[in-house]
């Protein structure tokens, strides 16, 4: 069954094209303007790229946030009317989800993984997430809140600060960084990145 997965949530977006479990094409691809204009470009590509056609897609699945409105909206959007037009079925998955599944996949000795982002006046959008074969399970649940909430749940739940990979625009808002590092993290970095 193809399938056609796509995150444009953030500016560092993540395309997918997979038949039965396997991936066919994987396309990350930082948009310097807007979606608009580069979607249907990297899918058209993708699908040339594999051999494949729009009509033989199955499955279409996106992102729904959190991260850019606009992001979000072009997304949804667009895989609303592939899935109309091709007959594909359509998912909706969350943003951080998608992005602790990416983490825990490119770092294969890593088990827990917290993406953050930005969501401004000084709170992160985060979760928690601990690796389920391919994908990941919910161990703390996908909100907004402050910084410091954030870290002391953080605390609570993981037994080793630097277990986790942390990644996002938000991740040093969280773990702080030079002499605003966090004091449990002075004996070591955890595996940061701005996704």
């Amino acid at each position: 069954m193809l399938t056609l997965a796509f995150d444009t949530s953030t500016l560092q977006g993540r395309f997918a094209l997979a038949e039965d479990g396997e991936i066919l094409v994987y396309q990350p691809f930082n948009v310097g303007g807007s979606y608009a204009d580069a979607l249907l470009k990297v899918v058209d590509g993708m699908l040339a790229d594999s051999g494949r056609k729009k009509s033989e897609l199955k499955r279409i699945a996106i992102t729904v946030g959190p991260g850019s409105f606009t992001g979000v909206r072009i997304g949804g959007s667009t895989a609303k009317a592939m899935a109309w037009a091709t007959g594909a079925e359509l998912y909706a998955v969350s943003s951080l989800e998608a992005m602790a599944a990416d983490m825990l996949a490119t770092h294969q000795h890593r088990d827990w993984a917290m993406p953050v982002l930005d969501a401004r006046r000084k709170e992160v959008f985060a979760g928690i997430f601990k690796r389920n074969g391919t994908w990941v399970t919910v161990v703390c649940e996908q909100k907004a809140s402050g910084y410091d909430n954030w870290w002391k749940l953080f605390l609570d739940t993981v037994d080793n600060p630097l277990d986790p990979v942390i990644a996002g625009n938000g991740a040093l808002l969280l773990t702080g960084e030079g002499e605003n590092l966090r004091p449990e993290l002075l004996t070591g970095k955890p595996e940061l990145h701005n996704w």
